[in-house]
């Protein structure tokens, strides 16, 4: 099973949905290894980097490990709406 980081970006005024990047690359076999990338300080710029080039300077809200079994239920429901 494949495992990705998921980034939650803070609410904007006036905007009304939720902003997250998942990123694909790289991934992960488990969650331990995703974690201890996110926790890995050497990988904070490409990350920090990356969420720049896609929202501008914002600020994060929440980020996460996730399953890609999750993210594509979480996908798939989000379309059905």
């Amino acid at each position: 099973m494949k495992w990705m980081i998921v980034v939650i970006m803070e609410f904007l005024p006036g905007n009304d949905s939720t902003d997250f990047y998942i990123f694909t690359d790289p991934y992960f076999k488990n969650q331990q290894e995703c974690r201890m990338f996110v926790n890995d300080p050497t990988q904070t710029p490409a990350l920090a980097g990356k969420l720049v080039e896609v929202f501008g300077i914002r600020m994060i809200n929440n980020v996460f490990c996730a399953p890609e079994t999750k993210i594509n239920r979480y996908i798939l429901e989000q379309e059905a709406v």
